[in-house]
């Protein structure tokens, strides 16, 4: 069957090259691939589309002939020699088929019994009990007045809206799949922020603790009061309410993306991301579901159409009717020219046309088809506004990457310049450790921002 979804474009399953010749898989792509196959929610998809596509490669059961046979008599105690002989007696073969368009086809062959007495003068012993025979054959065929055709639309109806499920059920697939992957990227991304505010935060906590310690010692040497001490116990511990809660936030991030990802217990948080560049889809999936929908819709409202309007009907019967004989000349009576009959019947229902059933059938299709094409609107509109929003965080990240690098030197230059006079005895051992916690904190943010840029960038690529 012609896959009308486009499985994930990203380079998990390419070999390229690079600088070093050979193509080595991220950590981020390795989550993406884990996560198609440990998440639920796609494997639910997934038995879901594999159901429509088994209902659409048995669309012909519904038009599939049915066979069937029956047999009946009847009785009755007028004469009572002959009281358990069959007064009438029929059996018969039913084929019948349903044709696409609202034409169906039904045939009956069958043979009937008819008790009569070969002479009406005498009694109904069972010597003088015939039966008249009666092979028959009978059609009636059935078009409705609306097929699809006639509608102008182009396609099985039934088939047609098979088809648009599979494709729902398929877009519905790589929405999941787009989903999950946008939450993993968006839970990696926070991970990396998060570990590295916590190492920011530790080291300046670090600082805080060596500086604390000295002046503690010159507390107790008497050279300074303990408030100067106190005064950056408070400080630290700002820092470690600010540290208790990075700590949390990236518990969280990992939950998440062990939920989605399965066990990630040695996962590296500063692993090189994948180019931003990279689009899981090169369409939007939602918007397809919703115009299946509405393709749907479509094929539904023609089929509706087609199963209520009035029908036309004709019909005939052939019959030969062989002389009443008794039992012991039934073969010879068959063999010998009956009397030929015939019959044709024509009908028409009008009922539908009549009903306001037409008028429910066209309220209700135009209603829905509204419902889909305002959510159409809304998902294009919505696509709309996270572009801009996507754009101008880009130029915000832009920004505060030129401000943070322009930072983070100033900060590596005194750091530097700060180790140069601890050699030369101008400064102390903590200036250069602040130096280099700050100079830390610098890249941190940094590397944060560039984080940042990369996400709305990739992100922005989602988006179709």
């Amino acid at each position: 069957m012609k896959k009308v979804y486009k499985i994930i474009t990203y380079s998990v399953f390419l070999l390229i090259k690079n600088m070093s010749g050979i193509y080595s898989e991220t950590v981020l792509e390795d989550l993406w691939k884990k996560s198609r196959l440990c998440s639920t929610d796609i494997q639910t998809a997934d038995i879901y589309m594999r159901e429509s596509e088994s209902s659409l490669q048995h669309t012909n059961d519904e038009y599939a002939s049915t066979m069937s046979t029956s047999f009946s008599s009847s009785f009755n105690d007028t004469y009572g020699s002959i009281l358990w002989y069959p007064s009438y007696a029929d059996g018969g073969i039913v084929w019948s088929k349903t044709l696409p368009g609202s034409l169906s086809l039904s045939t009956k062959m069958g043979y009937e019994l008819n008790r009569s007495l070969l002479n009406i003068f005498e009694d109904g012993i069972p010597e003088n009990t015939g039966y008249c025979q009666k092979p028959f054959l009978s059609f009636t065929l059935s078009q409705g007045l609306c097929p699809y055709w006639i509608q102008g639309y182009t396609k099985d109806p039934y088939r047609a809206q098979l088809a648009y499920l599979l494709e729902q059920k398929e877009q519905n697939y790589n929405q999941t799949i787009k989903s999950i992957i946008m939450a993993v990227t968006m839970y990696y991304i926070q991970l990396r922020k998060y570990e590295r505010l916590i190492r920011m935060t530790e080291k300046t906590i670090g600082v805080y603790d060596t500086l604390i310690d000295s002046l503690t010692k010159s507390y107790e040497q008497g050279n300074i009061e303990i408030s100067k001490v106190w005064e950056q116990e408070n400080s630290r511990w700002e820092y470690v309410d600010d540290l208790n809660g990075y700590y949390d936030s990236r518990e969280t991030a990992l939950k998440y993306i062990c939920i989605y990802c399965g066990d990630n217990s040695g996962i590296d948080y500063f692993s090189e991301l994948p180019s931003c560049n990279v689009s899981l889809f090169d369409y939007d999936p939602q918007e397809k579901m919703t115009e299946a929908q509405i393709l749907q819709l479509e094929a539904q409202h023609a089929l509706d159409k087609q199963s209520n309007a009035p029908s036309v009907s004709l019909g005939g019967s052939f019959t030969d009717t062989a002389e009443t004989v008794s039992i012991d000349d039934f073969i010879d009576a068959l063999k010998e020219k009956g009397v030929l009959e015939w019959s044709v019947t024509a009908s028409v229902n009008f009922s539908p046309s009549v009903s306001s059933k037409k008028k429910l059938l066209d309220e209700k299709y135009r209603l829905n088809r509204r419902v889909y094409e305002l959510a159409l609107q809304e998902e294009c509109e919505e696509n709309e506004k996270s572009c801009a929003y996507y754009d101008k965080m880009i130029s915000v990240c832009k920004l505060q990457i030129e401000k943070a690098g322009h930072m983070e030197v100033d900060r590596l230059t005194f750091y530097n310049d700060a180790k140069k006079r601890l050699v030369q005895g101008t400064c102390t051992r903590m200036d250069v450790l602040q130096a280099e916690s700050q100079h830390f904190t610098a890249k941190c943010i940094e590397e944060n921002a560039e984080d940042a840029l990369w996400y709305y960038c990739w992100m922005r690529n989602q988006i179709k």
